[in-house]
Formats: structure tokens, C-alpha cells, sequence
């Protein structure tokens, strides 16, 4: 999804043939099947591009900031159930109800 795949559809044809064939039969096509280059796109989309300043950053805010946007698209995604919300962010559903009272005013 994070390629922007800049050549033409034949190079997306090919790149999804080249995962099919080195899946070995598998039901989905993983990361390792596809090529370097996808691969690498991937890579740098899930981690952002973080510039740390000389004089720092407040970092403690910048992962409540990370963690609120995180909570805030899980339950867009389930529409606003907590239960599959905190199924996608791999947290039990105790936990994320507890973070969503501590970023309650951030979150609506």
C-alpha cells in the first residue's frame, strides 16, 4: 500500500505475479514475496520520518500524541467499538477503555 508504484500497471502486474509465484501456494502473499523495492516502501512508511532537533522534543507528548491518533483511527475504523478497536491495536479492551478516559478530551 505504501508504494506509490511509479511505473505503469504492467510493473504492478508483474510485481503481484512475482508474489503469487514465490508464495509457495500460501493463502496470502507476504512481505519477503514481494520485490526489494516494495519491500523498502514499506519499510519507511511504518516508520515515519522522525527529525530530532537540537534541542530535543517533548517525548512523553509526542507518543500520547502517536498513541491518541493510533486509539482515534481504531475506532473510526470499528465505528466506535471498543471491543474491535482494541482488537486491532492488539490491547485488551480493559486497557484501551482506560487510555480513552485518560485522552478523553483529545479523543472527542
Amino acid at each position: 500500500m505504501a508504494y506509490s508504484c511509479p511505473g505503469n500497471v504492467r510493473q504492478l502486474e508483474n510485481a503481484i505475479e512475482r508474489g503469487v509465484a514465490l508464495s509457495g501456494g500460501r493463502s496470502q502473499i507476504e512481505m519477503a514475496d514481494l520485490t526489494p523495492e516494495i519491500q523498502q516502501a514499506s519499510e519507511a512508511a511504518a516508520t515515519p520520518d522522525l527529525n530530532l532537533p537540537e534541542e530535543g522534543i517533548d517525548f512523553a507528548g509526542y507518543v500520547s500524541k502517536i498513541e491518541h491518533e493510533l486509539i482515534r483511527r481504531a475506532l473510526e475504523k470499528t465505528g466506535g467499538n471498543k471491543g474491535q478497536a482494541s482488537r486491532l491495536l492488539n490491547l485488551k479492551r480493559t486497557t484501551l477503555v482506560e487510555k480513552l478516559k485518560r485522552l478523553e478530551p483529545r479523543v472527542n
